[in-house]
């Protein structure tokens, strides 16, 4: 009985043993091929429905030049989403073909250009890109206090408009340290007024005569978003958006002097407000603001001389007047 007991008892232990051994080993993943090919098999549906739409897209837009291929793909793109809205099986193919395929198309577009016209083109379309530039920061800066618009919000769309749509707000609102919202209503706004353009734009063009490079200049310089850029400067001809892409580059470099100085009138505000703070402490306690603002500035100074509340050192007398020593009262029973 008593062995009974024990072989049982020792099987149960193996048992355990074996269950936490298994527990413990990682489990092992799936070989390189197969998880490629389930990648693949995700984002097959979504890349289907997107090729499905250029090949409708080109074909309208070889019967229809004016309108050209982008303009009927945006629309076309528009219109599904608006009947039946993509469900969770077309996502991942969509997300693909809206950002990495579309990224490889432009970068293949720009490969098709020398270095020697990315420079001479660049160079007479900068006195352009830097007057719409301070147009677009200025108009945003006092038509948007006008209206009320909050100044995170202003300088959000003012870049936007000025530089590159979503990627210059996207690079601006880390350095003013700018809310979700914000950023949200900023790209949502650019992205209205881009595809606003892409419609708008190549038939805008053809009723101004425009030459080639006269609308590369245009659709380079006031269309936000590469992609958008691209779109609209096709429509209108080769040469149209070998130009716009040029301009549109050379135009997406002012984001870093714009950085800077965002970055460096942050700074500057956040030292103006910390003075205020400093006033006004100074005015809650019975001194006044004048004299607020002239405490937080001793404060400021003579937290290495010992100040303390109540008692003031040599140091750390009102500008333009003497040291007095501290008077002292007598001590108790004298």
């Amino acid at each position: 009985m008593s062995s009974e007991v024990g072989s049982s008892s020792s099987r149960v232990h193996r048992e355990a043993r074996s269950r936490s051994r298994s527990q413990s080993q990682p489990r092992s993943r799936p070989a390189w091929p197969v998880r490629r090919w389930e990648g693949v098999r995700r984002r097959a549906p979504g890349l289907a429905l997107a090729v499905a739409v250029a090949v409708a897209a080109t074909l309208v837009g070889r019967l229809a030049p004016t309108v050209g291929a982008p303009v009927t793909a945006i629309v076309i793109g528009a219109v599904i989403a608006a009947l039946a809205k993509p469900g969770e099986r077309l996502k991942p193919g969509i997300a693909t073909a809206a950002k990495p395929v579309l990224q490889v198309a432009v970068v293949a577009l720009g490969a098709q250009l020398s270095l020697l016209q990315v420079v001479r083109v660049g160079a007479g379309s900068l006195p352009v890109m830097l007057g719409t530039l301070a147009v677009c920061l200025g108009a945003a800066a006092l038509v948007g206090r006008r209206m009320g618009v909050p100044s995170d919000l202003r300088t959000l769309v003012g870049v936007g408009t000025g530089i590159c749509g979503a990627s210059a707000i996207a690079a601006a609102a880390p350095v003013i340290a700018a809310a979700e919202v914000d950023i949200a209503y900023a790209v949502s706004t650019i992205f209205v007024f881009n595809v606003a353009a892409v419609l708008i734009f190549p038939t805008l063009g053809h009723l101004l005569g425009m030459s080639q490079q006269a609308f590369g200049l245009f659709a380079g310089t006031a269309v936000n978003d590469m992609s958008s850029v691209v779109a609209a400067a096709s429509v209108y001809g080769h040469a149209a958006a070998n130009h716009a892409v040029v301009v549109k580059l050379t135009r997406t470099l002012l984001i870093i002097p714009i950085c800077l100085g965002l970055a460096a009138l942050t700074a500057r505000r956040a030292r103006g407000a910390e003075a205020r703070e400093g006033a006004g402490a100074g005015a809650r306690e019975g001194r006044g603001p004048e004299r607020g603002r002239r405490t937080g500035r001793a404060r400021a100074g003579c937290g290495r001389s010992g100040w303390s509340p109540g008692s003031w050192s040599a140091s750390c007398c009102w500008p333009g007047s003497t040291p007095r020593a501290a008077s002292r009262r007598p001590p108790m029973g004298r």
